[in-house]
């Protein structure tokens, strides 16, 4: 039985119709929605790192501050066990140099406390700036969460939508000769989503290039489908498909 071409074309426009849209579904589904989702998380990351930078500053400054007084506190027991051994000396000379090294301890544990009172100020002020932080990625994790939500209840929308016309779709290229069927899901597949152009003062809709009045009339006979010279697309006459 034979087939004919302009009513296999008009099934292709509609086809083609589902495609684009799908085309279009399928680059918000796809790219554009996890792109923005990628984007919100790297901003969200570089947000959070604030606090974990602060977080370790603060741990570096109260490790500094135990490791004051850990030396702090041998200093005091070198001035404990010193101050001791001052009575079981027998000479002025070993006395006197024990003195001296208790002062001298005692010297080191002053400039230690020192060091400690700066690194508790040092703490302070990391903390209040760790709390700070936590503050604000609250506010600012809740936010991505809720941004990073919407994206995704987008997402599935759009999945559903793609369902919906792929099924369409589906049921509608069922009925399309198979080798025509075939030709076009390969032009589908190889020219971006677009297998069927029109013609529009004598270019070609997919590739812009020129149709010559010879090939714009072999389209008109509608005996076979006739595809563009350059990007191979099938071509058809708007003004034969509108109804009138």
């Amino acid at each position: 039985m034979s087939i004919s071409i302009k009513d296999e074309l008009a099934k292709l426009i509609q086809i083609q119709t589902l495609d684009s849209q799908l085309v279009t579904l399928k680059q918000q589904a796809m790219e554009e929605k996890p792109a923005l989702i990628g984007a919100l998380k790297q901003d969200f990351d570089a947000k959070k790192d604030a606090l974990k930078k602060a977080e370790e500053r603060l741990t570096a400054a109260l490790l500094k501050k135990k490791d004051r007084e850990t030396r702090m506190g041998g200093e005091e027991e070198g001035i404990r066990k010193a101050t001791a051994q001052l009575y079981q000396l027998k000479t002025n000379k070993e006395y006197t140099a024990k003195l001296n090294e208790i002062e001298s301890l005692k010297g080191n544990v002053s400039l230690l406390e020192e060091e400690i009172l700066k690194v508790m100020d040092e703490v302070t002020v990391v903390e209040k700036e760790v709390d700070k932080e936590k503050k604000v990625m609250q506010g600012i994790e809740s936010e991505f969460k809720q941004q990073e939500g919407t994206l995704k209840k987008e997402i599935d929308e759009l999945t559903a939508q793609i369902r919906v016309i792929s099924d369409k779709k589906k049921a509608l290229i069922a009925h399309v000769d198979k080798k025509i069927a075939a030709l076009y899901e390969d032009l589908i597949a190889n020219c971006g989503g677009l297998a069927v152009v029109t013609v529009r003062e004598n270019s070609c809709g997919g590739c812009y290039m020129r149709v010559t009045h010879q090939h714009v009339n072999e389209i008109r006979m509608y005996e076979e489908m006739i595809r563009c010279g350059s990007c191979s697309r099938i071509m058809y006459l708007e003004d034969d498909f509108v109804d009138k």
